[in-house]
């Protein structure tokens, strides 16, 4: 009972109800990986707010023109939904008949 009025409150509140170091440190790590950019522990530690997080994000982007946020995001959902562990590129088929031997 306690929990869920925890989870409702938090809620409430505008948060995504992270309940620790680990869910920090997954959510960073799978930013980072859709990024391609790497966040120190120091920067880290600033970040309360997913407006902080975005304003690191963009900095560390800036140096970066080669980076396509499109591709990015096409990538990670493909890797979501696919289960597949295999590098994802611009020749990546749909279906496996349909890849170049």
């Amino acid at each position: 009972m306690l929990g869920f009025f925890r989870s409702r409150r938090q809620k409430a509140l505008n948060s995504l109800d992270l309940y620790g170091d680990l869910d920090e440190v997954e959510i960073l790590i799978a930013i980072e990986d859709a990024f391609g950019i790497q966040v120190s522990d120091d920067e880290a530690q600033t970040m309360i707010t997913m407006g902080d997080l975005e304003t690191v994000v963009r900095q560390k982007l800036e140096g970066h023109p080669e980076f396509d946020p499109i591709w990015a995001l096409l990538v990670t959902i493909a890797e979501h939904h696919s289960g597949s562990k295999a590098t994802i590129n611009r020749e990546t088929t749909f279906l496996s008949s349909e890849s170049k031997k």
